[in-house]
């Protein structure tokens, strides 16, 4: 899986270039080298999560602009009653 594997790509201390050369408690790598070791790492199953994660959103915002469409579409009818 995905989550355990993603920490030892990221350091979260801020040092300077001077610091750089004592800091060893991590390696340091291209940020693209890790995003292509990162992709490598994403099984099956993972991107499975992803892409149905994603369509989940999907169906869910269409949903809210349904929603949206059919609270202003009542809101102005009402509006009609008190404007007469």
């Amino acid at each position: 899986m995905l989550s355990t594997n993603i920490s030892r790509w990221i350091c979260s201390e801020n040092i300077c270039v001077l610091c750089f050369a004592t800091h060893r408690k991590h390696d340091s790598h291209e940020t693209t080298e890790v995003a292509d070791n990162l992709k490598l790492e994403i099984d099956d199953d993972d991107e499975e999560q992803i892409l149905s994660a994603i369509s989940s959103f999907r169906e869910q915002s269409e949903q809210t602009q349904q929603d949206t469409t059919e609270f202003r579409s009542k809101a102005e009818e009402r509006e009609g009653l008190f404007s007469t």
